[in-house]
């Protein structure tokens, strides 16, 4: 299985700041836990896909 960043260059740029500035957490979660910190426990656990916030493609 293949994970790699989304094709926007800049969309990856800014969700990168936005993650630092969160402390690694997502930037779209509400919670800052242990399941919500990049890459995300649905992501991780997920098969394909995208993750919650679009920096992340599986498949």
């Amino acid at each position: 299985m293949e994970i790699k960043a989304c094709n926007d260059i800049n969309f990856v740029k800014e969700m990168k700041i936005a993650l630092k500035e969160n402390g690694g957490y997502c930037p779209c979660a509400i919670e800052k836990n242990e399941d919500t910190q990049c890459m995300c426990k649905a992501f991780r656990e997920s098969t394909e896909g995208i993750c919650h916030c679009g920096l992340y493609v599986k498949g």
